[in-house]
């Protein structure tokens, strides 16, 4: 018979410490949780360039460990079913997430269905039952971008088709957010995790779902991502570092309350079918919205605080640019993109045809398009992608 796993009331925010150095508070959250049986799910070349091997084999060497590594470039249910399983085999106290987003979101699932009665395919479909739980899961990221160590939400790839779990139970229990991670990030890594965080905060800005404190996130992440963001792609310091890795963490914490708009809802198929790295692929979507957004009217308006609103949001983006409207701040990102040696048209990743742009709309994403405060039926939708064409 397998040991059970401990499950994990389900949190109400992650307890998080943004600094260098926080990695070595490891054994403390451990010590909390009793944790002594331990899960790491590792993205192995994210733990051997950032040196997190090395510490974390002196962090965790008076627990049981196994480890589960060997990922794609987008997490799959299979990847999420097989460390659950490894989790369950264990018996684990704890599971420790080291590496992007793609292994955070597995673990998070993970940690789900090793701590639940939950099954995979109902999770696709059925929200958890208030007394569902999770096995409690430690994220330590490696790249700046996603903000994935502190969300409510998980990204599963299932026959090629992105699906979003989004539950409290899925929200990791500590988020151990340590820049110096990040410092062996080469520039494309950088630059796309960079723009993911970048464009999360700016669509959390203009969210329907938007609060105070969310906006309050999303802003401070804005400023820091706007200053600092070139700078970590093309000649990266420890402060440049330090800021992108705070600015994720609080788009994350802002997408946590709002989620995200349109530019998610076109970007998924790209990363599906084209294998375009997300934070590329969202940023590419980004400037076509805002121009769009610029001429945001009464009639198109689905947000209930009104186009006025919406407006300040975007110039108060725009601004953080040293732009002075919705067309300026779109000039301006894609400015960014290009310093930063992102794709700014779907021709140059390999998308030139009339029925690659039908099938990008075809698969828009309606939970994030209704998120959207500007009505977009096919007919906009087609003009935003042929925009970039």
């Amino acid at each position: 018979m397998l040991p059970e796993t401990t499950p994990s009331p389900r949190p109400l925010a992650t307890e998080s410490t943004v600094a260098l150095g926080a990695l070595d508070a490891l054994p403390r959250h451990l010590d909390a949780l009793d944790a002594r049986r331990v899960l790491v799910v590792r993205d192995r070349d994210a733990t051997r360039n950032s040196g997190a091997d090395e510490r974390l084999t002196r962090l965790l060497s008076d627990r049981v460990c196994l480890v589960e590594e060997g990922f794609g470039k987008l997490p799959t249910g299979e990847d999420a079913i097989r460390v659950a399983g490894a989790a369950r085999a264990l018996g684990a106290d704890a599971i420790v997430a080291v590496g992007g987003g793609v292994v955070l979101d597995i673990a998070k699932i993970a940690a789900v269905l090793a701590g639940s009665e939950a099954e995979f395919t109902t999770l696709l479909s059925t929200p958890l039952a208030a007394d569902d739980s999770a096995v409690p899961l430690i994220a330590i990221p490696t790249t700046a971008g996603t903000g994935a160590e502190c969300t409510s939400s998980a990204v599963v790839y299932v026959d090629a088709r992105k699906h979003s779990i989004e539950a409290v139970q899925v929200r990791p229990r500590f988020a151990l957010v340590d820049p110096g991670l990040c410092h062996s990030l080469p520039p494309d890594q950088t630059a796309a995790t960079g723009l993911d965080a970048l464009c999360q905060a700016i669509e959390s800005l203009w969210a329907i779902s938007s609060t105070e404190g969310s906006r309050q996130d999303a802003l401070q992440a804005l400023k820091l991502a706007a200053t600092h963001l070139q700078r970590a792609v093309l000649a990266p310091d420890e402060s440049a570092r330090c800021a992108m890795s705070e600015a994720a963490h609080l788009a994350g914490r802002a997408i946590d309350v709002t989620r995200t708009t349109a530019p998610h809802a076109l970007s998924y198929r790209l990363s599906e079918r084209f294998g375009l790295h997300h934070g590329f692929a969202v940023a590419l979507f980004t400037p076509p919205v805002i121009r769009r957004l610029g001429d945001l009217s009464e009639g198109d308006c689905i947000d209930p605080r009104g186009p006025a609103f919406v407006q300040d949001q975007i110039l108060e983006v725009a601004a953080r640019f040293g732009a002075e409207s919705a067309r300026g701040l779109a000039d301006a990102i894609e400015e960014l993109m290009q310093a930063c040696g992102a794709p700014t048209r779907l021709q140059e990743i390999g998308v030139h045809s009339t029925e690659d742009h039908t099938d990008l709309v075809a698969h828009v994403n309606a939970r994030r398009l209704s998120n959207h405060p500007q009505r977009l039926h096919a007919a906009a939708l087609e003009e935003i992608v042929t925009a970039i064409a």
